[in-house]
């Protein structure tokens, strides 16, 4: 039986005792609790009430001013440490995330496009690490920007692309000290994110003119797939009419092979000479669906993939057109990991669980100190190869170390660091050396020593001195 949640509107003094999980005061429903009604100074604290005992619960999200947040998040530090970092057991909520959404569980929704988000996280985490899709990892595909993004706008509608990509950018300036390598793919996957947010029905995406012609295109797609019709280029046509470079749509089906090849190099040598806009992206969407039926109707991915360097927006186009209208996520699409990022992706958001990272953002931005030999010490990181980082609730993005963290300690760490590993690797090569020795040391070790007693009587006899060699009993091990 799940735990009752409450609500308790707490003072500064009172927060102690509360975050201890001490319930002595009144408290009420949290479904409707709106974190405007909180002023300086005043916390608003959801806990998990134990049947059995009224008097003790689990604070599980606490609701806070940003002008507090800080303050707060800076003195738990300081002055109770076993209580920080906060944000890795309990939730906090800031206004935008109360305000029009209220407090409690939260179901990601998609509204159908799981697939294309699914396909344009791994193509991102390709193009990063520069890896074919089979060998890419999934913490790869759960630090890329378009994972935070879906992740973001399906969880809480009304955060902007802007707000994400804010907080995403400061994470990476955060915890790796360079805005990372995901800058030089953002202004070509910016085009693919706001299309697939309003085709997720999302208000704060407006059909701006460099994009409605597109979504005019994938909702002709989304159709014709659903009613199975047996030629959805008919729909492609109508949709880019007023495009020269489409006209062959209508005849696709009709045309060669090479035929088609031909088609799609005119339309990347049309992109090329384009000087972006709407007609820049409407050609790379074009040139996209070419390459995945160029080869006599099947799948072409390889075309777009050897112009990913050069035009990686076609290949986004081309992992977000063949997740159109697919309701199938649970198959093994990418050498299975298409099915991992979509577990992630709808992964519910449940208060009771508590956070699923290491620490929130927020929290890093107050406690991370570059003056400090290691400047992570207050975030008590105890993963080994990465870090999980929330860039709001629920939105967790991983950080592998190796990339970013590492780099980011002082030199006296570092040196102290490679010290140890170089002693480390020292004492091992002495202690190999001595073992492959001493099989050629013992027979003359042995040899030499059985001899000495004999030497040594005579040479104490002709000193005058007496040696006893026969009263002693030996020991078990000398037989």
């Amino acid at each position: 039986m799940e735990a009752e949640l409450v609500y308790v509107s707490a003072t500064e003094a009172q927060l102690n005792d509360l975050l201890e999980g001490r319930m002595d005061g009144a408290y009420s429903g949290f479904n409707h609790i709106n974190s405007t009604r909180l002023q300086k100074g005043v916390f608003g604290v959801v806990a998990a009430l134990e049947r059995d005992d009224d008097r003790h619960a689990r604070p599980i999200a606490l609701i806070v001013t940003d002008e507090d947040q800080r303050r707060l998040l800076g003195r738990l530090a300081s002055l109770r440490p076993e209580l920080s970092p906060l944000s890795s057991w309990c939730h906090l909520l800031g206004s935008k995330f109360v305000e029009g959404a209220g407090i409690g569980d939260r179901q990601p929704e998609f509204a159908g496009m799981l697939a294309a988000w699914s396909g344009l996280v791994s193509m991102e985490a390709s193009l990063l690490s520069d890896r074919a899709i089979d060998k890419v990892t999934l913490s790869a595909c759960l630090a890329t920007q378009s994972y935070s993004m879906a992740r973001a706008i399906a969880l809480w509608p009304l955060i902007t692309i802007d707000e994400v990509l804010e907080k995403y950018d400061s994470l990476q300036l955060t915890m790796r000290g360079n805005p990372g390598q995901g800058g030089r793919l953002r202004q070509h996957l910016q085009p693919i994110w706001a299309t697939l947010i309003a085709l997720m029905g999302n208000s704060k995406v407006s059909a701006s003119r460099a994009i409605d012609r597109i979504i005019e295109a994938s909702t002709a797609i989304i159709h014709a797939r659903q009613f199975e019709h047996q030629d959805e280029t008919y729909a492609l046509a109508r949709a880019f009419a007023y495009l020269p470079e489409a006209e062959m749509l209508t005849n696709l089906s009709a045309l060669s092979p090479e035929e088609r090849l031909y088609a799609f190099d005119h339309v990347v040598a049309e992109i090329r000479a384009s000087k972006g806009g709407a007609r820049y992206n409407e050609l790379c969407f074009l040139a996209a669906y070419l390459a995945t039926v160029a080869a006599g109707g099947k799948s072409s991915i390889g075309l777009a993939e050897k112009l990913s360097r050069e035009l990686p927006q076609i290949l986004g186009w081309v992992y977000f057109i063949g997740g159109l209208g697919q309701k199938i996520t649970w198959s093994s699409a990418f050498d299975g990991l298409g099915r991992l990022i979509a577990r992630e992706l709808r992964r519910p958001l449940r208060l009771v669980d508590g956070p699923q990272c290491d620490f929130a953002l927020e929290e890093a931005l107050v406690l991370l100190d570059r003056q400090l030999s290691d400047p992570f010490v207050f975030l008590k990181i105890k993963q080994a190869r990465s870090v999980i980082v929330a860039l709001m609730p629920g939105v967790n993005v991983t950080i592998p170390f190796g990339e970013g963290l590492d780099q980011n300690r002082t030199p006296q760490v570092q040196s102290r660091q490679l010290s140890e590993k170089s002693d480390a690797r020292e004492n091992d090569a002495l202690a190999s050396l001595a073992d492959a020795l001493f099989p050629y040391l013992k027979e003359r070790l042995f040899r030499s020593t059985s001899a000495e007693p004999n030497n040594i009587s005579k040479q104490s006899k002709g000193r005058g001195q007496a040696v006893r060699t026969g009263g002693q009993r030996k020991l078990p091990l000398d037989r």
